[in-house]
């Protein structure tokens, strides 16, 4: 991501990002140090935490994801058709309730075409399987349909 004329020196996120890797074991301050971030600068950290650490931030936020805040700092880290991505995987590996499918229908139905193709991209990335396959090997359920609709009127959006 190159840099606007708007956004801050690289320097400026290399103190974030040291303040950040002290905090890791600290999901307080981690909290402090990450949530108030707006999306570009939640890129340039990432960016730079790889640089100086060569470690991805995501994967070490994801390691710590049982700690409640670590959980929603991961979530918050990714990018919008990662997050449904996973949000995605979550409510088709949970039992199939209808609060979980709703998720799905959510994430079918209020995504633009191009939305729903990236976050589809980036589950096949993730998890090495196509969403819609998961979506029709789970047993039949009645908000099933209502994906295929919304995947059927997304495609012609």
């Amino acid at each position: 991501m190159a840099l606007t004329s708007n956004s801050p020196p690289s320097s400026y996120f290399e103190k974030d990002c040291r303040e950040i890797h002290r905090a890791l074991d600290r999901p307080g301050l981690l909290g402090r140090a990450l949530a108030h971030r707006t999306p570009a600068e939640r890129q340039q950290i990432k960016e730079n935490y790889k640089a100086i650490y060569d470690e991805d931030l995501i994967d070490r936020l994801s390691n710590d994801r049982e700690v409640p805040i670590c959980a929603a700092l991961y979530m918050w880290m990714l990018e919008p058709h990662e997050r449904d991505a996973m949000v995605a995987r979550d409510a088709l590996s949970r039992s199939s309730s209808e609060a979980d499918y709703k998720a799905l229908v959510e994430i079918y139905a209020r995504r633009k075409s191009n939305q729903l193709f990236f976050t589809k991209q980036a589950y096949l990335h993730k998890f090495k399987t196509h969403l819609d396959q998961d979506i029709i090997s789970e047993s039949s359920h009645p908000y099933q349909r209502v994906c295929y609709v919304a995947l059927y009127c997304a495609s012609c959006r």
